[in-house]
């Protein structure tokens, strides 16, 4: 029960970053395109959640008998390595993402280029009108 709530609480702020990061990152024409992939990165991450695990853990249960010493350190082989196989992919993840992520898009540094370019001919209209 206490998982849903975490869950619950956690989903607006998750389903709306791919909104919010398109309007501030990109210029309008791509904000569509930008949100369609970053709301699909959710269920393509669901997605690798179920198959990836399948790749690793080899079912060798058999009903009528309970499992075995042996079977036993089978599994928690396997889990260590699914375990691993996430760490490295996180980690990997984490150091792009850390090599490659800019402070702020070109498109946002030409938005606050034009902002500075208007408010300095502002002031300058401002001084020839007061001169």
């Amino acid at each position: 029960m206490i998982g849903q709530t975490l869950v619950a609480i956690a989903q607006p702020f998750i389903y709306n970053a791919p909104a919010k990061v398109s309007a501030n990152w990109f210029p309008p024409e791509q904000r569509t395109a930008i949100t369609m992939i970053g709301a699909n990165a959710s269920v393509f991450g669901c997605l690798l959640g179920f198959l990836i695990p399948g790749f690793f853990i080899k079912p060798n249960y058999k009903p009528e008998n309970h499992y075995s010493p042996d079977q036993i350190e089978d599994y928690k082989t396997q889990m260590f390595q699914l375990l691993l196989f996430q760490a490295i992919c996180v980690v990997v993840t984490w150091v792009l993402m850390l090599v490659t992520f800019r402070d702020k898009s070109e498109y946002v540094k030409q938005l606050e280029q034009r902002e500075l370019d208007a408010s300095n001919l502002e002031e300058q209209e401002t001084l020839t009108f007061v001169q």
